[in-house]
């Protein structure tokens, strides 16, 4: 049993209740009863949801992050009085993770893609809380991103291919710079939790194997 679903429980004010369950292969919310009795599934669409971020109590929304993608995250709004479902963080595809006042009034969104490195920004709850505005920006990066970008480095090549059962499955690989036969290192994918095949920004020692003649594949 996935005890850390349990940590993100939310109460609506007459007492029904949101969860998170992979019941049925995929993680998605339900909402609940009082009594316990299921209502609905809130996210019947195929991809899991990742993390929930809290609730709007006033307008009963609930935020959540979601696997838009295998490869990406999004924050999302779903308002449960009409059942509309907006993805806040559409503007950018990459890995999106944010962070709200108590309140739901604001967010700040880290963003980062594989050449981008994160970006912090704040933005103002809009539409009754189904929309982002930006404030301001918070880091850019900028400098970081244009020195990556002139100097010469390795790149993660992404790529995806079915098993002999028919599973799809994604990868990446980085080859060194210069063309030729090298050694390679696959590196372990232990799951769950443990995804390394994401569009985000991340710099470890994978980079260092391939600047120093091998090549590095995860899937």
């Amino acid at each position: 049993m996935d005890y850390e679903l349990f940590d993100q429980w939310q109460f609506l004010k007459d007492g029904r209740f949101i969860t998170l369950s992979e019941k049925d292969g995929y993680r998605r919310l339900y909402l609940y009863a009082r009594d316990g009795t299921e209502i609905r599934c809130l996210t019947p669409e195929k991809r899991d949801v990742m993390q929930v971020y809290g609730l709007d109590p006033t307008e009963q929304i609930v935020y959540f992050e979601a696997a838009t993608t295998p490869l990406t995250r999004h924050a999302y709004a779903l308002g449960l009085k009409k059942g509309e479902q907006v993805c806040l963080t559409a503007f950018q595809e990459g890995t999106h993770q944010l962070k709200f006042s108590n309140d739901k009034t604001k967010a700040v969104d880290c963003f980062s893609a594989t050449t981008t490195p994160n970006i912090y920004t704040l933005y103002q709850l809009t539409d009754k809380g189904m929309q982002l505005k930006k404030l301001h920006t918070l880091e850019d990066n900028a400098a970081l991103a244009q020195r990556w970008k002139n100097e010469k480095h390795p790149q993660k090549q992404f790529f995806a291919f079915r098993t002999e059962r028919g599973d799809s499955l994604n990868g990446w690989i980085m080859r060194p710079m210069e063309k030729g036969k090298y050694p390679a290192i696959v590196l372990q994918y232990s799951g769950p939790a443990s995804q390394r095949v994401l569009n985000r920004w991340r710099r470890t020692w994978d980079y260092y194997l391939a600047q120093q003649g091998y090549m590095v594949v995860c899937v």
